[in-house]
């Protein structure tokens, strides 16, 4: 077992999610001699700019700072974990700072557990400032076969007036075939479904679909994407979905030390100039 609940769809997102985005951007990530990886980031969009400044470090004792983060919109991140035993690790979040009106940011503080063994994974945590929220998910992995869910209950521990509340839940499975990934998985308290394909033509070419039906507003989507690697310094990727929209998006190797991402978004029912989308991005690493 490599994964978590989290991931159980990653690989369709890696075709329709990943390097598709519509801002311009640019990313710095390097490592010194010491160990410590340090990263800033940098959006332009047409709402505004935000930098961050973020570190990451591994201690050989089985400390590591997951993530500390700097945010120029006033927030402060902080994640670490401690591994305690083979595939076992407590781990700790916390996010604070300036709240800004009208934005749905919250400060949380987490204390949970990681493990992950070869048939199984299980996730949890508890939000001890907000509620306190729990959540857990699972795992399991049979032969080809991988199924688990994932639940979040408000407890609303400190108001007395209120009864626990079941925030989200969901379960889901996939399956790998020789070539082929297919996973169904439910989200928003089970009332939506969402069914994925992967087929792995070749080393250079991966395609893929997704329909999505959501029961409460009757609502069905279809996007079917590919990926295409013709050298290894290229990567070109292109979607469309039943609301005819279409994008496609260009990452290239520079050098060693530079990636450069171009995306573009296309809706073909809005001819207008709010129909198009573009975006830039450059990684140096």
């Amino acid at each position: 077992m490599s994964l978590y609940y989290k991931n159980l769809e990653y690989k369709i997102n890696g075709l329709l999610e990943d390097d598709y985005f519509y801002t311009k951007k640019v990313d710095l990530k390097t490592t010194n001699a010491s160990g410590i990886e340090w990263s800033a980031a940098g959006v332009i969009s047409p709402t505004g700019t935000v930098g961050s400044f973020s570190a990451r470090w591994d201690n050989p004792l089985g400390f590591t700072l997951e993530n500390f983060r700097v945010k120029t919109d006033g927030r402060v991140l902080a994640e670490a974990s401690l591994k305690v035993a083979e595939g076992l690790k407590f781990t700790s979040s916390i996010e604070d700072g300036r709240q800004e009106p009208g934005k749905p940011l919250r400060s949380y503080g987490k204390l949970g557990l990681d493990f992950l063994s070869d048939y199984v994974s299980v996730q949890g945590d508890v939000d001890i400032v907000n509620g306190p929220i729990v959540s857990s998910s699972i795992l399991g992995e049979y032969e080809k076969f991988k199924f688990g869910g994932d639940v979040f209950l408000d407890t609303h521990f400190e108001d007395r007036e209120q009864r626990p509340e079941l925030m989200d839940a969901s379960i889901g499975a996939s399956y790998d075939g020789p070539d082929w990934t297919a996973s169904l998985r439910t989200t928003d308290l089970m009332s939506n479904v969402r069914l994925a394909y992967v087929h792995h033509v070749s080393d250079s070419l991966d395609v893929g679909g997704l329909v999505e039906y959501r029961i409460k507003s009757n609502y069905q989507s279809l996007a079917v994407g590919s990926r295409w690697i013709p050298d290894e310094q290229t990567v070109v990727k292109g979607k469309m979905n039943s609301d005819a929209v279409f994008a496609a998006s260009l990452r290239q190797k520079v050098s060693d030390y530079l990636h450069l991402i171009v995306c573009a978004e296309v809706d073909a029912k809005e001819t207008g100039h709010e129909g198009h989308k573009f975006g830039l991005g450059m990684e140096f690493e």
